[in-house]
């Protein structure tokens, strides 16, 4: 969440940013990155204790500052600069951005009296209905008015600093003080599992609409998860219940099928991938067909044109162009070369006594017979044949037709003597 308010901000302008962190900071700081300033807050005292903290941080700055709480991922880059615009247009001090029912969402400068009532919304029980309509907890400073008035503001009775608290003091200063209206999905602070699933919700429809935007048909768009950052092209079709993740790209005119989940994927332009396949941290060339049921993974590389059917695995392979593999076949740690066929069942066993991964290689234009084992390592040369059945242990020479099964036996009348025998 912290990440997705940071990214906000910079679209909108902000060229240093601070964040306060206290509990479990460390894993704040992985999230984020060292590319911004850290304000350490031993006690969690309220937001006004919080601005107190980053004071030494504001002494050496000038200009604007913003306070955005970090559980607010629901902040867009539009209402950031409406609220710069409008505290430059009317000559502000400072402005606080609500989202109050039932109100205009324009400007409202306080008087005193309003100063007061919002302070005292700001200290109701924390997550209330009246507070979550009522404050964002998102406020535009001039820095210099914002230091003048830290020392100044008194705790509670309850023991807690709200940065609320400033606002008589600016009014009575004789600052320009005001409030915003914004959506109020904007303002909703996560702070329950609830309040995670509507963020991404609304977060997945906001990305939703950006696509269909673009060209890209989006069936039933309401049941799909999205999210920023995912690209699609256009002229591309998505079918409901489909799953869009992390640093996902689907070039034009694919079709993505129901319960599709694709995590960190490269889509190539033209692919067909079937119902309730998993695609992850592996990508696929141009007009693929992959599916049903097919999951890709762990750096999974397709080339063009390759087929790969039902409940098929694919894992830290590289896969040639035009290749075909048929159902339930599972490739890890493998290299097939192009136009190679690969039976229905084959599987390669990649982990060798020691519990070390080993690799296969299949040449150009082979042909893997169905329920084949190949046991790593292992490599099979250009245009060889292995017949169906068969568990393969050694090199496989390029032209050759390589068996290795035992031959069969047939007990004639083997189960009528078995009967017998046991008075049946």
């Amino acid at each position: 969440m912290a990440a997705r308010v940071r990214e906000v901000l910079k679209e909108a302008g902000v060229c240093a940013l601070a964040c306060v962190v206290g509990d479990r900071q460390e894993q704040v700081r992985a999230a984020l990155g060292e590319d911004m300033a850290y304000v350490l807050q031993e006690e969690r005292l309220g937001t006004g204790h919080a601005a107190r903290q980053a004071a030494s941080f504001l002494e050496s700055r000038d200009g604007l500052t913003l306070v955005v709480p970090g559980d607010a991922p629901l902040l867009t880059t539009a209402t950031v600069k409406r609220a710069l615009a409008t505290f430059s247009a009317e000559s502000l001090d400072c402005l606080l951005l609500v989202a109050r029912a039932g109100e205009p969402a324009g400007i409202h400068l306080l008087t005193p009296e309003a100063a007061d009532e919002v302070v005292a919304v700001r200290r109701s029980a924390a997550g209330t209905e009246r507070e979550l309509e009522v404050s964002s907890g998102f406020y535009v400073f001039r820095t210099a008015m914002l230091l003048s008035v830290l020392g100044r503001m008194r705790f509670a009775a309850d023991g807690r600093l709200d940065l609320a608290a400033c606002l008589p003091i600016l009014v009575a200063d004789g600052r320009r003080v005001a409030t915003l209206g914004m959506p109020p999905a904007e303002a909703r602070h996560v702070r329950t599992v609830g309040d995670l699933v509507f963020a991404e919700r609304i977060l997945s429809q906001r990305e939703a609409q950006r696509l269909l935007d673009a060209g890209v048909e989006l069936q039933r768009p309401e049941t799909s998860i999205i999210e920023a950052g995912v690209e699609v092209a256009a002229d591309t079709r998505i079918a409901p219940d489909v799953t869009l993740l992390g640093d996902t790209e689907i070039g034009p005119g694919c079709h993505i099928e129901r319960g599709v989940v694709l995590e960190n994927a490269r889509i190539g332009a033209g692919c067909h991938i079937g119902p309730h396949t998993v695609i992850r941290f592996s990508e696929l060339g141009k007009d693929c067909d992959i599916g049903p049921a097919v999951c890709l993974r762990d750096g999974a590389w397709i080339d063009r044109k390759t087929r790969i059917a039902a409940g098929a695995e694919i894992a830290n392979a590289v896969i040639g162009r035009r290749v075909v593999i048929e159902a339930h076949v599972s490739l890890v740690d493998c290299d097939v070369g192009s136009d190679s066929r690969i039976g229905a069942g084959t599987v390669t066993a990649n982990y060798d006594t020691g519990g070390q991964s080993q690799r296969t290689s299949i040449g150009q234009m082979v042909v893997v017979g169905s329920n084949t084992t190949l046991v790593a390592p292992l490599e099979i040369g250009d245009n060889a044949v292995i017949a169906a059945g068969s568990v393969i242990t050694e090199p496989v020479g390029s032209f050759a037709l390589a068996i290795a099964r035992q031959r069969q036996s047939t007990m004639d009348d083997w189960v009528r003597r078995q009967r017998m025998r046991r008075g049946g």
